[in-house]
């Protein structure tokens, strides 16, 4: 239960702190796990891929959560491509050889 309730606070700090900076700049944040002292985020929109995200990761988005969680050692962005978007892209090269 303790960490259900951790991860709610941590959504809701996101929510509050996080997401409005980040979508002046068309950008978007999604907490996928707390691992021990560490905390897990996906960037979308112009965050996702930007040569900036660690930097703002660093500087911002730690420095927001850290304040309200003393315990946070620090937050990784986890880069992954959706399952989708690569069987579109297997489809598209498919398409293109035949």
């Amino acid at each position: 239960m303790e960490e259900n309730k951790v991860m709610l606070e941590m959504t809701k700090a996101i929510e509050e702190t996080v997401k409005p900076y980040l979508k002046m700049h068309q950008g978007d944040i999604q907490l996928l796990e707390i691992d021990g002292h560490i905390v897990k985020v996906k960037l979308y929109g112009a965050c996702s891929g930007c040569p900036h995200a660690d930097q703002s990761t660093r500087e911002y988005i730690e420095d927001q959560l850290s304040s309200q969680f003393p315990w946070l050692e620090r937050v990784e962005v986890i880069n992954e491509v959706s399952p989708d978007l690569i069987q579109m892209a297997k489809n598209i090269l498919n398409r293109n050889r035949q």
